[in-house]
């Protein structure tokens, strides 16, 4: 998970910095391209909430930060004796940190239920 990526670079960053070893995270938002030619389960195609997730997440990859824009920032990375622990790229990365860090709980959850087209409820089916 992401959450797991970070504690890891964390513990890494604080390991190794007594050899002179620099360990540094880069979050990116959603890039263009994209999973292009991704691989699907199965029974991906039956699943109605999979398929309007996918369609959803392909189209703001369309918008998305180029991916040159990540190249550049591992090139910076590379380039500085001191890089930062976390690099942000791209103003969907930034809006997730601002909402996770900046607002309550419940309204950051919101905030990013409706930047993601997330239903807040399942519709229930007519023998519920």
């Amino acid at each position: 998970s992401k959450a797991s990526i970070e504690v890891f670079t964390d513990g890494l960053r604080i390991e190794l910095k007594r050899f002179g070893v620099h360990a540094s995270l880069i979050e990116p938002g959603d890039l263009c391209p994209g999973m292009v030619g991704g691989v699907s389960a199965e029974d991906y195609d039956s699943d109605s909430v999979a398929v309007g997730v996918s369609k959803i997440a392909r189209e703001d990859e369309m918008s998305g930060t180029p991916q040159q824009v990540v190249a550049d920032t591992v090139l910076k990375i590379i380039n500085d004796p001191a890089p930062g622990a976390r690099y942000l790229v791209g103003i969907d990365a930034w809006l997730v940190w601002f909402v996770t860090r900046f607002l309550p709980h419940a309204l950051g959850e919101w905030a990013l239920m409706f930047h993601y087209r997330v239903p807040s409820s399942v519709p229930r089916s007519k023998g519920d």
